[in-house]
């Protein structure tokens, strides 16, 4: 006799464990890239360097770590949605900057 399931219960049992492990890595993951960002930031803001640039570097960056992990039109999507959000007013500054519109 086999020690095979006998249905794909057990086998799909096994997946959901194994996509629950995986998600937790990658909240843990995030986590941690996201508090190495948060401190890189900080420094360059010691360092006086202007928000524009050190925000130009993250996205520059941001989308070259895309590039190697995902295809051009899955990051074109993902432009896409952060457009949407900035033209809907979710991505707001409290605080006006020089040669910005002012707010609706």
């Amino acid at each position: 006799m086999s020690d095979a399931p006998h249905s794909g219960e057990a086998g799909h049992a096994d997946d959901i464990g194994e996509d629950q492990a995986g998600e937790d890595q990658t909240i843990r993951n995030l986590g941690q890239a996201g508090s190495v960002i948060q401190h890189a930031i900080k420094y360059l803001m010691e360092k006086n360097i202007d928000e524009l640039s050190i925000a130009s570097a993250l996205l520059g960056g941001g989308l070259g770590v895309l590039s190697h992990v995902l295809d051009g039109a899955a990051i074109e999507k993902i432009l896409t949605n952060a457009i949407a959000s900035v033209r809907a007013g979710e991505l707001h500054s409290p605080i006006s900057h020089p040669g910005s519109p002012p707010p609706d």
